[in-house]
């Protein structure tokens, strides 16, 4: 299923409205896209988020997503003039990354570090390590579920989720039909959330 807020006024309008029918055909259209965001991570200008393999923490992140996307302030910041896919996954970036903030903070508030005795040991604060470690081992799981991928998966992941290419495109590099991309990347999700699951 697509849509495309910018291409219909109509649409469009109904949706800064906030009529129900409308909000959930874009929740319909656009909820697996927010799943991925969330199950596989993404890199930043100043490091990287790390993936959410928790199947509730996963579910209560979109919802979050979606609860701040559709508030009206929201809705009504949307232009309409640019499609609406990467707006929304902007969201999505933004609120895991709130929630590594949120909850960095707390540790600091909740950890107790012995400052004199890191200065005397001259070596690197203990949690830089483990969030180095956790973060390959991340990186390590993700590789691992792609290679298990057959070439034609292992190429629309690549098209579709590192180069972040709209379902048209993909399907026109891959030389297929949208339909197919479709079934690509249902496969690819529903693979994604069993993988981690493990």
């Amino acid at each position: 299923m697509t849509i495309a807020l910018e291409q219909d006024r109509e649409l469009l309008l109904a949706f800064r409205e906030g009529r129900p029918d409308v909000l959930a055909q874009v929740y319909h259209a656009l909820v697996d896209d927010v799943f991925r965001v969330v199950a596989l991570g993404f890199v930043t200008a100043n490091g990287s988020i790390r993936p959410e393999r928790d199947p509730d923490e996963q579910r209560a992140i979109v919802q979050d997503v979606f609860v701040r996307a559709f508030a009206e302030r929201a809705r009504l910041a949307y232009d309409g003039l640019r499609p609406y896919r990467p707006y929304l996954l902007t969201i999505a970036k933004n609120v895991m990354i709130d929630r590594v903030r949120t909850r960095s903070t707390e540790l600091a508030r909740t950890t107790e570090v012995d400052v004199d005795a890191i200065i005397d040991a001259d070596g690197p604060i203990p949690g830089e390590i483990e969030e180095s470690a956790e973060q390959q081992q991340l990186r390590a799981r993700a590789a691992a579920y792609v290679a298990t991928l057959d070439e034609e998966l292992r190429t629309f992941v690549r098209l579709r989720f590192e180069e972040e290419l709209s379902q048209a495109d993909a399907a026109a590099r891959l030389g297929v039909t949208r339909r197919r991309v479709r079934t690509l990347e249902a496969r690819v999700t529903k693979g994604l959330r069993r993988f981690l699951k493990k």
